[in-house]
């Protein structure tokens, strides 16, 4: 099978649930009606079509396997809110996301989708999201202004806070506070010394 034919199968695949209009992302699963009787995916595809990132990953792991091309639900974190004050991210339980990865041998990766440095590799995963556009987490924080400044200084405050108070253990204390003291009072000295003679 040429390898432009398994990766467009797949993204044909991933694209089934990502583009179309049939399926639903949601949260709130108190109004789907499930179906007891049958594999909750199998009820996801067929009967209520609502679901989570979750349902949307199984879902497709299971029809690239059944095409016969190997995969694996992924889950993870996707995103994040950047605190420009520390440089760092926050990443919280609402950037959780699940994907799927698709195993292709080296013969079946089309050279304009192999990542650099991959030729010598045997075999690449490809990731595939199928959940819809408006179900994904949001990647950066939307929030702007003064109350975005005062949630950023919270943060890196937060961030501090928890360094250098609560988890400031015996072996950080040598590190952050004891070694650089004796480091520099030892350069000092050499330096008298040396001065002196």
């Amino acid at each position: 099978v040429p390898a432009s034919d398994i990766v467009r199968r797949a993204r044909v695949l991933e694209n089934h649930f990502r583009l179309s209009t049939e399926y639903q992302y949601t949260l709130d699963f108190d109004s789907v009606k499930r179906n007891p009787e049958i594999d909750p995916v199998e009820d996801f595809c067929l009967n209520h079509k609502q679901g989570n990132c979750r349902y949307f990953a199984s879902a497709l792991a299971l029809m690239l396997r059944a095409e016969g091309i190997p995969s694996r639900v992924v889950v993870g974190f996707r995103g994040g809110e950047y605190n420009s004050l520390g440089h760092f991210f926050v990443v919280r339980q609402k950037h959780a996301h699940a994907w799927v990865e698709a195993y292709l041998r080296r013969n079946q990766v089309p050279d304009t989708i192999l990542p650099a440095g991959m030729e010598a590799q045997e075999g690449f995963w490809l990731r595939l999201d199928p959940t819809p556009i408006d179900g994904l987490p949001l990647t950066v924080s939307t929030e702007v202004g003064v109350l975005a400044y005062i949630g950023e200084c919270l943060g890196y405050a937060q961030l501090l806070w928890s360094d250098y108070v609560v988890q400031l253990n015996s072996e950080r204390q040598q590190e952050a506070i004891f070694r650089p003291f004796i480091d520099s009072v030892s350069e000092t000295t050499s330096e008298l010394v040396g001065a002196d003679a």
